[in-house]
């Protein structure tokens, strides 16, 4: 007689598979959500540690990264490099020599940025200037007859290697009138152009018609002088120079006069490298030295008596006697200087 099942309740067999996956699967996650529910969660400085993986943290130490998380550390640059190169235009010869000066900028905090000035001499156009402290910089071109601007630069710490390029066009000319209350022109009137920034000096001389010119002349802010420093005819006056060309109109200034000197030997020949100094009556001055005929003309003096004084380094000191100039005259005044 076989044993029957109870009433009520049924016996899983090995066909049952699906059914007893589903009951293994139920107690499964009713043990998990209750052990999320009855364990509380780490927190502090252990769990932390077990997180990042290290083995023990001791009581109120702080938890740094292990070895393999250290940041990485990259130095930042110190000095940078600015390199280039320099053009001119279509039909314009490239200059054999020319400089590129690297200095700080004028209208910036230039930071640490310092001077540099390269010299090129066989016809270079690409530059590189290395070493240099950060800073805002200024790159300038020059080359006799060529124009050109300066460039800015910033060199940084995340910015340290700039390119740069730049062009050189040709430079202008600056040219004006003197003339006497009579309206003739003041001749061989010395006329000085001083760059304000470099105090560079350029010099040139009135012709017949009291017109005096200065040639490739680059772009920049200058000061014009009339007649000797210590003796000018007017006020200075500022230019602002811009090329191709800029012509100046015709000034009138106080009559004047003016006086060739010539220092010769006792047998007639020219004397060369005598210092000449005098003053007149008038408030004129003179301060020159002969040339090789032995002669030095003065423009633009004042009218009145004037005494010389000649110094040689071979035939010593000596005074000369006293000439009269007239406001409009051309006088020739010549001395004997005997050793």
């Amino acid at each position: 007689m076989s044993a029957q099942p109870r009433s009520g309740w049924r016996v899983l067999s090995i066909a049952d598979g699906s059914a007893r996956v589903a009951w293994v699967a139920l107690l499964a996650a009713l043990f998990a959500v209750g052990a999320w529910i009855a364990w509380p969660e780490e927190t502090g400085p252990e769990a932390e540690a077990a997180a990042r993986g290290v083995s023990s943290v001791d009581e109120g130490q702080p938890v740094g990264p292990r070895d393999d998380e250290q940041p990485v550390r990259t130095a930042q640059a110190q000095h940078g490099r600015i390199h280039g190169a320099v053009n001119v235009p279509p039909g314009v010869p490239f200059p054999e020599r020319w400089e590129l000066h690297v200095r700080p900028a004028r209208y910036y905090d230039a930071g640490g940025a310092t001077e540099r000035t390269l010299v090129f001499e066989a016809g270079e156009s690409e530059f590189e200037v290395e070493e240099l402290p950060l800073g805002h910089y200024e790159v300038l071109p020059v080359a006799e007859g060529l124009n050109a601007h300066a460039q800015p630069v910033v060199l940084t710490a995340e910015s340290s290697w700039v390119y740069v390029s730049t062009l050189m066009t040709p430079a202008g000319t600056l040219s004006g009138q003197l003339l006497h209350e009579s309206g003739t022109g003041v001749d061989g009137l010395t006329i000085r152009l001083i760059d304000r920034r470099s105090e560079f000096e350029r010099v040139v001389e009135t012709d017949l018609a009291g017109v005096f010119r200065f040639e490739r002349l680059p772009d920049g802010e200058y000061r014009l002088e009339y007649g000797e420093v210590v003796n000018p005819l007017r006020e200075p006056r500022t230019i602002s120079f811009r090329a191709p060309s800029m012509h100046l109109p015709a000034e009138h200034v106080e009559s004047s006069g003016q006086v060739t000197i010539q220092v010769l030997d006792s047998g007639g020949n020219p004397v060369e490298g005598v210092v000449l100094t005098g003053s007149g009556s008038g408030g004129g001055t003179i301060d020159r030295v002969t040339n090789a005929d032995g002669t030095s003309r003065i423009a633009g003096l004042p009218a009145g008596d004037y005494r010389i004084w000649c110094t040689h380094p071979e035939r010593g000191e000596r005074e000369l006697e006293v000439f009269t100039l007239h406001s409009g005259d051309h006088a020739t005044v010549q001395f004997v200087l005997e050793p």
